[in-house]
């Protein structure tokens, strides 16, 4: 404020719009399923529809609860000794935000369905979907509740198709359960019941992730299976329906390392590994090499040639992200493909992701310009805030070039992005070419190994040889070798995918 003396009315301008433009977050997802209540940081009650910011997996219980009721089934053998023991229930969102939280994810933001019903409900989960808002501050959703559902691919197909609509957003799909023996069929299904649109923003994950249950964990049934050859003695366990039975209780105190464990889908954990490396190390990078925490087992243990057919999908190009266990190196997320998979363009998670962040950054800035004067005085500041910015972007490493010339340009003006008619009916329009840096994702070593002898090579005498040629001298400037540095250079100095049209 200024410093008054004389009484009277004073009006200060406060500038509404910023000079520069300012990053857009990377990595906010959003989770949306059933908890058991749903309750600000203030203790509030949120209404329907509304979406809650935690940091924490303490701060999700402490808004949203604990998990659903679960089922404990128990294997038994001849001799009534546990076998396995295994926990399940319907709902996973619990279970997949402690997987997210143990695996580098922050901040994210939770859309509550209600109370746990009996079973998930499929017109729950496309009403909340087509009531989430237009450009919205969350970059990621996920849906794991609804993965069981017989009408998982029409929600996933509404997923996409609203990530498509937004300018930062990607769907982060589960492949329903299978495993070494359903796989094929599994992801054969995933794939046609998908359909063809929105593909460049999702990317789907598999197979499900083995994860263990707290040593506190209250089971609500109880379901007992036998090994083959079980005497009729046993029987009398079919009737158990509570976790109270004191013969069975005893024989789960008899193995107290038997850790129990349950399957659940992997989005979650894969949104964890993506928030860490955008915090670490960017946005362009993909979360490669490092260790899935907390994961006893997987689902399916898939080798080279299958992972290539998931890889690569010749037909609809619908590539499926794998996670598998490599000696040495732990469970590792092995892959990093959108759905897009046969378009060169998008079709790598980080390409995708750079590109809706540096968007969504750059229409926030234009957002604070609307009603500006459209003239060359806004066209240079525009054109200078878009220049810092990705100047900024490409020192950190985030797009490919040695001089900021080849890594992106910026246009804007009379006769060059707009004419005297776009100006008229106030069009602001600016072109920008950007070159994405691209994962290596197959790495070939070629060696050529030539034999030698330590004979000497000798000439009868009777044979002459034929004189060598003259070498015929040829000019720098016509020698192919000089031809071919000159292009590489050339090539370099500007990639094909940054040539205006």
């Amino acid at each position: 404020m200024g410093g008054y003396e004389v009484p009277g009315g004073y009006v200060e301008e406060i500038p509404h719009t910023t000079s520069i433009v300012q990053s857009t977050v990377t990595c906010l997802p959003l989770f949306i399923g059933y908890t058991e209540k749903a309750i600000d940081q203030d203790g509030r009650l949120l209404a329907r529809g509304e979406r809650c910011a935690i940091t924490s997996f303490t701060e999700y219980e402490r808004c949203f609860g604990q998990g659903a009721p679960e089922i404990l089934r128990v294997m038994l053998d001849v001799h009534g000794r546990i076998v396995t023991k295994e926990s399940y229930s319907p709902f996973y969102l619990h279970a997949c935000m402690r997987q997210y939280f143990a695996n580098g994810g922050g901040v994210c933001e939770i859309l509550s369905l209600g109370p746990f019903p009996e079973a998930p409900h499929a017109k729950t989960f496309a009403s909340a979907i087509a009531q989430l808002p237009a450009n919205p501050s969350f970059t990621m959703v996920a849906i794991p509740d609804a993965v069981s559902l017989e009408e998982l691919p029409q929600l996933q197909q509404q997923l996409l198709q609203y990530c498509e609509q937004q300018h930062h957003c990607l769907a982060v799909l589960d492949v329903p359960y299978c495993n070494d023996i359903s796989l094929n069929t599994t992801v054969a299904q995933f794939r046609h019941h998908l359909g063809q649109q929105g593909l460049r923003h999702g990317a789907a994950f598999l197979p499900w992730l083995a994860v263990a249950i707290p040593s506190a964990h209250q089971f609500a049934h109880l379901e007992i299976k036998y090994t083959p050859g079980v005497a009729n003695a046993w029987s009398q366990y079919h009737k158990a329906t509570k976790l109270q039975s004191t013969l069975l209780r005893k024989r789960m105190l008899e193995s107290p390392d038997m850790a129990v464990s349950r399957m659940i889908p992997p989005s979650a954990t894969v949104i964890g590994l993506f928030h860490a490396n955008d915090l670490h190390r960017g946005v362009w990078k993909l979360p490669s090499h490092v260790q899935i925490k907390e994961v006893q087992s997987l689902a399916a243990a898939i080798n080279d040639e299958q992972q290539a057919s998931l890889n690569i999908d010749k037909d609809e190009g619908k590539s499926i992200n794998v996670i598998r266990r490599f000696t040495g190196k732990g469970i590792l997320l092995w892959g990093g493909r959108t759905l897009a998979g046969n378009d060169a363009e998008w079709r790598y998670i980080s390409v995708a992701r750079t590109h809706d962040f540096i968007n969504a950054s750059l229409h926030r800035y234009l957002a604070a310009q609307h009603f500006k004067t459209n003239d060359a005085a806004t066209w240079t500041a525009v054109r200078e805030s878009f220049n810092q910015f990705l100047l900024t972007f490409w020192r950190a490493g985030g797009l490919v070039g040695n001089k900021p010339e080849q890594a992106f340009y910026v246009k804007s003006g009379l006769n060059e992005t707009m004419t005297s008619d776009d100006i008229a009916a106030g069009r602001l329009i600016i072109d920008i070419g950007l070159a994405f840096v691209r994962p290596a994702e197959f790495m070939t070593l070629r060696i050529q190994h030539a034999l030698t002898t330590d004979r000497k090579r000798t000439t009868p005498a009777s044979r002459k040889t034929a004189p060598l040629p003259k070498k015929t001298r040829v000019r720098a400037k016509t020698s192919p070798l000089n031809v071919a540095i000159k292009n590489i250079a050339t090539t370099q100095a500007k990639p094909p995918s940054l040539e205006p049209s």
